[in-house]
């Protein structure tokens, strides 16, 4: 089933996925039986919440940026850009 106004969005089921599109090829999320989830997206993504927010994964997690990663909590910050820059307060290692 595919629902597709003339603007380039659609929503289209199929037996093994959903997809909703709101740019073609450049902004879409699919949903699929067997490979999972996908979003992608020429934009930015941004996710934002007034509680917590988590990942969990059972086997790993992997974050990866062409230029830069920020982690920032309250005066703790951790920047990799090809240099890894860790600041805080109090800074321990083992």
């Amino acid at each position: 089933m595919l629902f597709s106004p003339k603007d380039g969005k659609e929503l289209k089921f199929s037996p093994e996925e959903i997809v909703i599109t709101g740019k073609d090829e450049e902004i879409f999320i699919r949903l699929h039986d067997k490979e999972g989830i996908e979003i992608i997206s020429k934009e930015p993504i941004k996710f934002k919440t007034s509680k917590d927010l988590s990942i969990d994964a059972k086997q790993k997690v992997v974050i990866s940026a062409e230029e830069k990663i920020d982690l920032k909590c309250k005066s703790s910050e951790i920047t990799m850009d090809g240099k890894t820059i860790i600041k805080g307060g109090e800074v321990k290692s083992n």
